[in-house]
C-alpha cells in the first residue's frame, strides 16, 4: 500500500472506498439473514425432518460464501486507484458460525476460555498470504493488485464467551 504514494495517490482513498461498498453490500445479507430466520420460525412447524435438513444445508452453503462473495463483489465496485488488504468476519447469530475471507497480511485469531485452568487458549489463527519472505510484500487487492478471488475462506463454530481478535492495517 505504502508504494502509492511514489505515484502521488493516497492509498487510503482505496481502502475508505473498499470499507465502503462492503458496508452497501453487506446490508444486501442482512436482509437475507432476516429473511431466512422468519422463514426457519414459520416452516419449522410444518417441515417434515428430512425436507428441514436439505434447507438447513442450502442454508449453510450460501451463509459459508458470502464473506467471500462480499468481498469479491466490494474489490470489483471500487473504483479509487490503490489496493488494499482486507478481513471480512460474518457472525450468524442464530447458528453460532463465524464465516471469514481475507486476503493478505491482515489476520485474526479465536481465543477460547478454559474453565479448568482460568485461561484463553488460541484455537485458530488464519494465515497471511505473502508475495515472498520479503518485508512488506502481501497480496492486495485493487488497482493493480492480486484479484480478490485468492482470498481465503473459512468456517468457525464458536462457543460462548470466545473471543476474536482481527488485526488489520489496511
Amino acid at each position: 500500500m505504502g508504494g502509492w504514494k511514489n505515484y502521488n495517490i493516497n492509498p487510503a482513498e482505496y481502502s475508505k472506498e473498499l470499507c465502503q461498498q462492503i458496508n452497501e453490500n453487506f446490508h444486501q445479507y442482512e436482509l437475507f439473514l432476516k429473511i431466512r430466520d422468519r422463514y426457519w420460525k414459520k416452516e419449522e412447524k410444518t417441515m417434515s425432518d428430512s425436507n428441514s435438513e436439505v434447507l438447513y444445508e442450502i442454508d449453510n452453503l450460501m451463509s459459508e460464501k458470502v464473506a467471500k462473495k462480499l468481498l469479491i463483489k466490494s474489490a470489483n465496485s471500487t473504483k479509487s486507484n490503490g489496493t488494499s488488504t482486507c478481513s471480512i468476519l460474518i457472525l450468524d447469530k442464530s447458528s453460532g458460525k463465524l464465516f471469514s475471507s481475507h486476503i493478505g497480511d491482515s489476520c485474526y485469531l479465536i481465543l477460547r476460555y478454559d474453565n479448568n485452568n482460568s485461561k484463553f487458549y488460541k484455537i485458530f489463527m488464519s494465515e497471511e498470504q505473502m508475495h515472498s519472505n520479503l518485508f512488506n510484500t502481501p497480496y492486495q487487492i485493487g488497482k493493480k493488485g492480486d484479484e480478490p478471488e485468492k482470498a481465503i475462506t473459512h468456517t468457525h463454530e464458536l462457543k460462548n464467551n470466545d473471543l476474536i481478535i482481527l488485526a488489520t492495517d489496511g
